[in-house]
């Protein structure tokens, strides 16, 4: 296509196929065309947007995501695909994907990659993003098996291949924490990937180590598997997680710049602006939620809280009885309780009781250096218990700590081009703590493994001048590693136990 058709066919797009038409018509519209130059060139651009409007997103598509309803998306892409010739082996092999005619997508697959080959172009990350994982994300293991024998005889970037390999063993494993410990050793060999780390945020989303998918989401840029908004949003909730609700409502108000009506947006700014004590700014926002009708009943109760909050007695009775919307049965009794006046000035103290707000759950096992007594069943469990501990401000191994924390970076699970620290901490001084965490005794490589670590932060440029300490925390330590510690000024050993104690 020439530059002059180009402009030709952008403003046949921009004229007849406006954002703001459904599917059907776009196909209807589509058909218009049938006999002009561009028609292919239209039912290529329409099937695209198709594809795109139910694969980009998350890193799974759940359970029966290809609905074959009539004049369904799905349903619109199959049928403008079959307008199409055999050349075009990328739609094609998605068409047998989706209509789980595996050997048949296979085989266009095996063209797909051909095509690479004779172009003698290296497959990019955004290349594998857009051809391979987000069009067959979640596909069953001998589709994946094909790509990655098919990318292993294709010239690709640097990590392209590995991640491919990763992203096979991904959807072998159904277990959250086999697939978090892949997409960390990609990330930690193959760091100039960026998708891989958005992609680690969102299991660790799923864990609930909301520190870690800042840190994740903080380090991504346009080779997204999600939009721009998404990352946004998502990053607003993990701040509001750790009650860093300064952070969460910049984030919120991202969200709502891209895209005013996103679901919950607006609702969860205002609560985030809420436990921010900022009751009247609250009150203007889901003052305009309840009068959009947006983000229901959330809004409406909380619109109710901040009336309460800034001591709007009065008000809050006359909405509750003008509104036809529904109004929770606790706050209506809280509302009951208050004299029907608005006060001069909001109440000195906090008079609304906040049940939706996260509470941290509290740890109940406790670390003492006296008698064994018992151990975690695995790791993790250890270094929850620990970082817990340390986000909470308690001393651990008689030192003040802190997680070690940078835009992009957090300390637990760090990667480092050797490995992964289970906990990288700092104290007020600036001094570096790479503390390893194992369940018992059965590690004969702990030593070896921390002070491999503490050699590369003493050779690293960016931690340059930072004195670094190891940590090794276990249960049941043997003689030989104790020993070995102590003869290492750099390291020390704790051993852990757990204690139950009756009240």
């Amino acid at each position: 296509m020439t530059e002059q058709e180009k402009l030709e066919f952008d403003k046949i797009m921009e004229k007849d196929f406006p954002l703001d038409i459904s599917w059907t018509e776009v196909i209807k519209r589509q058909e218009r065309y049938k006999n002009h130059k561009f028609y292919e060139d239209i039912v290529l651009k329409c099937t695209n947007d198709l594809i795109d409007s139910f694969t980009i997103g998350y890193f799974y598509y759940g359970e029966n995501p290809f609905q074959y309803e009539k004049g369904s998306p799905i349903d619109l892409c199959l049928k403008n695909i079959e307008k199409l010739s055999k050349s075009h082996v990328f739609y094609w092999a998605f068409y047998h994907y989706v209509k789980h005619e595996y050997d048949a997508c296979i085989k266009m697959l095996r063209k797909r990659f051909a095509e690479y080959r004779e172009n003698d172009s290296p497959i990019t990350e955004m290349d594998f993003l857009f051809d391979c994982l987000i069009p067959y994300k979640d596909a069953p293991k001998s589709v994946w098996d094909c790509m990655v024998s098919e990318m292993k005889k294709t010239n690709a970037e640097s990590g392209v291949l590995d991640y491919c390999v990763t992203v096979a063993k991904y959807y072998e494993t159904k277990d959250i924490n086999e697939q978090i410990d892949l997409l960390g050793k990609l990330s930690q060999t193959h760091p100039e990937l960026i998708s891989p780390k958005e992609w680690l945020g969102l299991c660790y989303f799923q864990v609930n180590m909301w520190n870690n998918v800042i840190a994740c989401l903080e380090a991504v840029d346009s080779a997204s598997l999600l939009l721009q908004i998404d990352i946004y949003f998502n990053l607003a909730w993990a701040h509001g997680k750790v009650k860093e609700y300064k952070e969460e409502s910049e984030y919120y108000q991202k969200v709502l710049e891209i895209d005013e009506d996103m679901p919950f947006a607006l609702n969860n700014y205002g609560y985030s602006l809420y436990k921010q004590k900022r009751y009247q700014a609250a009150q203007d926002v889901f003052f305009k939620c309840v009068e959009q009708k947006k983000d229901m009943p959330c809004a409406v109760n909380n619109y109710v809280k901040c009336l309460l909050a800034l001591g709007k007695y009065k008000d809050a009775k006359e909405f509750i009885q003008s509104t036809d919307l529904k109004v929770s049965k606790a706050i209506k009794e809280q509302v009951k309780k208050k004299d029907c006046i608005n006060l001069s000035a909001k109440p000195k103290v906090e008079e609304v009781v906040d049940d939706t707000l996260d509470s941290e759950s509290e740890c109940q096992t406790k670390i003492k250096s006296n008698a064994k007594l018992e151990q975690f069943s695995n790791e993790k469990l250890l270094e929850d218990e620990l970082t817990a501990r340390i986000e909470n401000g308690t001393p651990v191994f008689g030192l003040n700590l802190k997680v070690y924390r940078r835009k992009g970076e957090y300390g637990r699970q760090y990667i480092i081009p050797i490995g992964r620290l289970d906990l990288l901490c700092e104290d007020d001084a600036g001094n570096l703590y790479i503390i390893e965490l194992k369940k018992d005794s059965g590690y004969d490589d702990a030593y070896v493994q921390t002070a491999a670590y503490l050699d590369w932060f003493a050779k690293s440029e960016k931690f340059k001048g930072k004195k670094c300490y190891g940590i090794i925390c276990l249960n049941n330590p043997t003689k030989e590693l104790i020993d070995r510690v102590h003869k290492d000024e750099r390291m020390k050993v704790y051993e852990y136990q757990i204690a139950y104690t009756e009240r």
